[in-house]
Parts: structure tokens; C-alpha cells; sequence
């Protein structure tokens, strides 16, 4: 009769030590590449560098709760008031960018204002024509809030994905997008933009549409300029 050979305790103990091991290694490096890409992606100029003089306009910083802009998932953002020099008019300005872009999803104004208690009321896509020919399509869209007070509000929006300028979310919701950029490429990026115009007492924005794409018109390309130019990414 043969006898199945005694387990060596030796053994146990050293195959238990390399399992726990690499148990150990992997919540390490698990944590590590986490880490790596938590970490912001910086841009050669940051958002921050935007002039605060566009044209008659002039800026002010606006600050934001910190626990939207961690909601937001962007590595850098930017979010202003411009007013026309000599005038009582003003737009307001957020621009955010994100080099891993599907965290940017969630973030935009078909969510974001219902969730603050904003009803739509009207989007449309309209044209931007810049002063040099060029032009881009954008998101015009209304709101209305009935309290804490009666207000209404037009946001024109628009994403710049990779150096080229589109309205849908849907451009950067697949797979692709949603890979961590462990290689830090700011090339992989999507930045979003949208300037608004907010009244209370009002049922209607329909006279400051003009106002928002002249405004947009004017900083855009200065916007672009921040941006990385479009090539060839690490994540292809």
C-alpha cells in the first residue's frame, strides 16, 4: 500500500508566505497606479493664465465649493465673471479641463442644473462665428427656477475634445476614454466650456443669446490657445 507523502510544514508555511505576498504587492500597486492617476495632469499654461481682459470685457475669479470641483473630476479649471467695460452687463465663465475625460461626464448643464433645481426649457445647437472666418457649433440651452427665487438662465456650452470642438458627451463616453492616463499625456484631454447669464424676476433670456456668442465668439480662441494642440496621444 502506498502512503501519500507528509506534508511538509516547511512548505506550507513558504507557499502562505508567497501568497500573502503577492497579495501584498498587489493592493501596493493597486494603490500606487491609483494614486499616479489621482494626481492632476498639468497643462503647459494653466486655465489660470487666461486673460482677465477679453476685448471690453473684464474678469474676476469666482471661487467654487471644493466638493464640486472634485465632482467634477477635472485636473484644472477656471470659473469667472467678465463684465462689459462701461455696461451693467456680465456673462459668467467655467472652463474645465480633464485629461482623463470620461470623468467629465457627469458634469455638464442637461445634469447639473435639474440637480440644483432647475427645469429645462429650450436647447438648441447654434453656431459661433470667430473673427477670423472659422466657426464651431455649441449648445444654447434655458432653464428656469422658481425658487428659492423666481430666475431664468441661458448657458451656452460646448466640449473641446483633443483640439476639435463638439457638443455631444456621447464623443467621449466609450472604452477608450475611460482608461486611466498613467502616462500623463495632457494630449488625451477633453476641456468643457460654458458661459451664462442668470436673471431673477425674468421668464425669458431670448435678448442675451446675442450677448452670450459675441462673448464666446471673443474667448474662445484664447481658451484654444491654453489647450494642447492636437497629435498624437500615448492612449491611441
Amino acid at each position: 500500500m502506498r502512503f501519500a507523502p507528509p506534508f511538509s510544514v516547511a512548505g506550507v508555511v513558504a507557499a502562505s508566505v508567497i501568497l500573502l505576498a503577492g497579495g501584498v504587492g498587489q493592493r501596493w500597486l493597486e494603490h500606487r497606479l491609483a494614486e499616479a492617476d489621482a494626481a492632476p495632469v498639468k497643462l503647459d499654461r494653466p486655465l489660470a493664465t487666461l486673460p482677465l481682459e477679453i476685448g471690453s470685457w473684464r474678469g474676476v475669479d469666482l471661487p467654487l465649493n471644493q466638493r464640486l470641483v472634485d465632482f467634477a473630476g477635472c485636473d484644472d479649471y477656471i470659473n469667472r465673471r467678465y463684465r462689459a467695460e462701461g455696461s451693467s452687463e456680465s456673462v459668467e465663465l467655467y472652463v474645465a479641463y480633464a485629461a482623463r475625460p470620461a470623468r467629465m461626464l457627469s458634469h455638464r448643464p442637461q445634469v447639473c442644473y435639474p440637480a440644483h433645481g432647475w427645469t429645462p426649457r429650450d436647447v438648441r445647437r447654434e453656431r459661433i462665428e470667430l473673427p477670423d472666418g472659422r466657426g464651431f457649433d455649441c449648445l444654447v440651452q434655458h432653464f428656469t427656477r422658481q425658487q428659492p427665487d423666481r430666475e431664468a438662465a441661458i448657458v451656452l456650452s460646448y466640449y473641446v475634445l483633443r483640439g476639435k470642438h463638439v457638443t455631444d458627451w456621447t464623443e467621449f463616453w466609450g472604452p477608450k476614454w475611460r482608461r486611466p492616463n498613467l502616462s500623463r499625456d495632457p494630449h488625451f484631454y477633453v476641456a468643457q466650456v460654458q458661459v451664462s447669464v442668470t436673471r431673477k424676476g425674468a421668464s425669458s433670456l431670448e435678448g442675451d443669446e446675442a450677448l452670450l456668442k459675441d462673448f464666446t465668439a471673443l474667448v474662445a480662441p484664447a481658451i484654444d490657445a491654453l489647450l494642447p494642440a492636437p497629435e498624437s496621444s500615448a492612449l491611441e
